[in-house]
């Protein structure tokens, strides 16, 4: 739901391929992409959100922490997205009241993403990774390949386009 009103900060390394989810859906948009050039400077991070007004920040569960903690700096933000790492409820309890979290998943061979899920507060246990991207399929099956049902572990496979 990006458009030409967003501004998105742009923070990882043009060599991790999450810096193509920050910079394409941009400027596929018309939105104003913001280049961070420190970006493992979190308080640097947070002052550029609030200094260019940025509404879209994707990123690691590490710096979601930190904005789950310094929440006076955030008030353009309309979509925060994470992915990287696991991400655990404690590190974005506060965030979620105040702006839309969705936890993403996807091995670098799925090209970025593969799955989404709003964060809520009945996430208390832990957040899923919830639900394919269009043109994607998921699947959760044993070792013979036989699909398993809801709420049994398992090893993930990706389908679809991508």
């Amino acid at each position: 739901g990006l458009n030409s009103n967003d501004k998105v900060l742009h923070q990882a390394s043009i060599a991790f391929d999450t810096s193509l989810e920050e910079i394409l859906p941009a400027l596929i948009s018309g939105a104003t992409l913001v280049v961070a050039h420190e970006e493992k400077d979190f308080a640097n991070l947070l002052s550029l959100i609030d200094q260019h007004q940025i509404s879209v920040v994707s990123t690691n569960p590490y710096f979601i922490d930190y904005m789950n903690n310094h929440l006076e700096n955030l008030s353009s933000l309309r979509l925060v997205i994470s992915g990287g790492d696991k991400l655990k409820p404690s590190l974005c309890d506060q965030l979620i009241h105040q702006i839309p979290v969705y936890n993403t998943y996807g091995p670098t061979e799925s090209t970025i993403c593969a799955t989404y899920h709003k964060v809520s507060t009945d996430d208390v246990e832990s957040i899923p990774i919830g639900l394919p991207i269009q043109n994607r399929e998921v699947f959760v099956m044993d070792e013979f390949m036989n699909v398993l049902p809801m709420g049994i572990q398992g090893i993930i496979y990706l389908g679809g386009k991508g």
